[in-house]
């Protein structure tokens, strides 16, 4: 069959494929930003007003990081247990409660940090902009320069890098193992 046996071929597919997701899940967990986007920003706003829960600039300096932590992981664990603070707060927001999240306690750091990035960010006063007008949300759509799309994201070009890696691997792979 060649110098690779059946079994070695399988298993190193196989650790190439962990080392692939582990590396695009390990990106993905460090980003504040991306975490927040995908999980936070239907419910809340950094600086721009309540919505169905708190505004959340400045949410570090109003609570312990080490009750944010535990809140954000399981905010009703906490509102049954009594909690004055995680009481209040769900009292106050319509006793709407937060969903569970299954964060890591550094994927709650990695949000926490970037809430508290834009917070900074947010705090200082910027001049209003006037409204885009059809032609210029056409022309950001026409050059990826614009940030609107964000083509050049750093983890989107680590996703894209390890899964071109990993499918240039099992294509090598499967053309050692098929030659005779």
């Amino acid at each position: 069959m060649g110098p690779l046996s059946k079994y070695s071929v399988s298993s190193v597919k196989i650790i190439l494929l962990s080392l692939f997701f582990l590396t695009v899940t390990k990106a993905f967990s460090q980003n504040g930003e991306l975490l927040f986007t995908q999980n936070c920003t239907a419910c809340h706003t950094i600086g721009g007003g309540p919505l169905v829960g708190p505004d959340l600039k400045g949410v570090s300096e109003k609570y312990e990081e080490s009750w944010l932590l535990k809140f954000i992981q399981s905010s009703q664990t906490m509102v049954k247990a009594g909690d004055e603070q995680a009481v209040a707060t769900f009292q106050q927001y319509n006793m709407v409660p937060m969903p569970d999240f299954p964060f890591k306690v550094d994927e709650v750091r990695a949000i926490l940090d970037y809430i508290e990035s834009k917070s900074t960010v947010t705090a200082t006063v910027e001049p209003e902009q006037p409204e885009p007008t059809a032609k210029e949300n056409n022309a950001s759509v026409l050059h990826p320069d614009k940030k609107s799309l964000d083509y050049y994201h750093p983890y989107k070009r680590l996703m894209f890098w390890s899964f071109t890696l990993a499918i240039v691997t099992a294509l090598v792979l499967i053309y050692f193992t098929t030659r005779s």
